[in-house]
């Protein structure tokens, strides 16, 4: 039984390079880059469960054997980078939020004392159930 190679030979002899990992800011939300890179590694985490079962067969040649031994590791190469960026992503979007948060809460309060100061009679006079504007 012949096996079909998945890795072209040039893939084979790509080494990875090790750059710093950086969040490249797009036109589209942190959120939707997230979610992306989620079904990236979800897609990654299958593709690499089943080439460790095919490696479990004895049927394989050495030279098959060592291909699928290269792609588990480039794969979890591949995982490795992508959990990274998946972290850093969501350190900004909680950075994001954490400046986010106050500026609706200062809104609020702001809101509030326009209310108090050029229509206290409002606040001091309203009942609950009151319908009159």
């Amino acid at each position: 039984m012949v096996q079909k190679n998945i890795l072209n030979k040039s893939m084979l002899n790509e080494v990875p390079k090790e750059e710093p990992i950086k969040v490249k800011h797009s036109k589209s939300s942190i959120m939707s880059e997230m979610g992306r890179l989620e079904d990236s590694l979800r897609e990654t985490t299958q593709r690499l469960e089943l080439v460790e079962k095919k490696l479990l067969s004895k049927l394989l040649t050495r030279e098959s054997r060592e291909i699928f031994e290269r792609e588990v590791e480039l794969l979890r190469e591949v995982l490795d980078k992508n959990r990274n960026l998946l972290q850093k992503l969501r350190r900004e979007n909680t950075r994001t939020f954490m400046v986010a948060a106050p500026l609706v809460f200062a809104c609020f309060l702001l809101y509030g004392l326009y209310c108090l100061i050029f229509n206290p009679t409002a606040f001091l006079t309203s009942k609950v159930g009151d319908v009159n504007p």
